[in-house]
């Protein structure tokens, strides 16, 4: 029996997206002992004008979900170090 042509093209646009999106940007990898605390990175963060509402780390970066200083919601990708934005786009 034929499997339906939707599910191989769903697999095969999720197996090339993952690639696509990690190769738009990428983080500096610092040793974490230069790290900024994260107290520290938010009011850094906060200082330029966001508004963070979720804070996490992922690939060596500081990563941010919450709203710009247009009051735009957005997921933002921060460097460890220096907390200069990597990456930003709309947040859902």
């Amino acid at each position: 029996m034929k499997k339906p042509s939707w599910i191989l093209c769903a697999a095969l646009a999720a197996g090339v997206a993952a690639p696509v999106f990690a190769a738009d940007f990428s983080c500096p990898a610092h040793p974490q002992a230069q790290w900024l605390k994260p107290s520290d990175f938010i009011k850094k963060v906060e200082d330029q004008g966001y508004s963070v509402r979720e804070f996490d780390t992922k690939h060596d970066c500081y990563k941010i979900e919450g709203t710009d200083k247009a009051g735009q919601r957005v997921k933002v990708y921060f460097d460890t170090v220096s907390a200069k934005p990597l990456m930003s786009k709309p947040a859902h």
